[in-house]
């Protein structure tokens, strides 16, 4: 996080010498930057001079908050707005409780109930696995993700059909499988073209760069 919020920093440091020709140092601390980071959800009622009402924002805090146990694995999904809560709500045949149950009545009201929202999403997903309820609530356009496990990404389809994982033949280690770099450009795409050299590869190609030959690097090390 902090990376990112030095690599908007650069840009405005730029502007400001093209601007008035004037260069300047850029600092981007770590705690300043995380701070500022996790209030901008979390400032709450501090946020008033005097404060309002407690700091945190009871959805992400909450305890019962996501990934929900399903059949067969964990799912992660969002049912926020209205007409989310009320497909979801139909599908478990309780279409009712939208309107009869304030917990469920508006955005606000499921906030403050969090724990208690989270509870029922717990309760409820276990009767299904987890790619029949993602056909569903993709279905309602509720969004939702399986959890995958470190080995499941190796078979995970979308990653299969960008072809992100690669299989290269290393001279010592024999084929390797290795992650593309994830980032696409149009005019000039990035590839791997060299693999991590062993001990000592380089050594002869870095030397005849700076003019010193075999002979030169054998009287360097010997005197």
């Amino acid at each position: 996080m902090v990376g990112l919020y030095l690599e908007i920093a650069v840009p405005g440091a730029l502007q400001h010498r093209n601007a008035t020709g004037e260069g300047q140092a850029v600092e981007v601390p770590m705690v300043e930057t995380m701070a500022q980071f996790v209030l901008a959800d979390h400032m709450g009622g501090g946020a008033f001079v005097p404060p309002i009402g407690p700091m945190g924002y009871k959805r992400l805090l909450s305890r019962t908050r996501g990934p929900y146990p399903t059949a067969d694995g964990h799912l992660c999904l969002v049912v926020y707005t209205d007409k989310h809560w009320r497909d979801f709500l139909r599908l478990m045949g309780k279409s009712e409780l939208l309107d009869t149950d304030p917990r469920f009545h508006d955005q606000e009201s499921r906030t403050q109930n969090a724990e208690f929202i989270g509870q029922f999403l717990a309760e409820h997903l276990p009767a299904r696995s987890t790619r029949e309820w993602l056909e569903v609530l993709r279905s309602i356009d509720i969004p939702a993700s399986a959890v995958n496990s470190i080995d499941d990404l190796l078979t995970d389809p979308h990653l299969e059909a960008v072809q992100f994982f690669n299989e290269v033949e290393h001279p010592t280690e024999g084929t390797l499988k290795t992650a593309r770099f994830p980032i696409d450009y149009s005019r000039s795409p990035a590839t791997v073209r060299r693999l991590a050299p062993n001990l000592g590869e380089h050594t002869d190609e870095v030397m005849n760069e700076f003019g010193i030959d075999a002979l030169g690097k054998n009287a360097s090390s010997n005197s």
